[in-house]
């Protein structure tokens, strides 16, 4: 049970932060073409990395 716990906060904050990028630049993104891995790795994934450490504090503080 302990690990859904500290599982928990990390998937909620990363979900988030994926979805969290300014439209304009997903706008900008499809504008060029640029297919989903790129949008991922170039746009989404740095947007979300604030969510992500978030979400690892979070959880180490739970999982002690």
């Amino acid at each position: 049970m302990l690990p859904v716990i500290s599982l928990f906060p990390m998937i909620t904050n990363t979900l988030f932060g994926l979805r969290s990028a300014p439209p304009g630049l997903h706008d900008l993104f499809s504008l060029r073409r640029a297919s989903r891995w790129t949008r991922l790795r170039k746009l989404e994934f740095p947007a979300a990395l604030p969510a992500i450490f978030v979400g690892l504090q979070i959880s180490a503080g739970l999982s002690v």
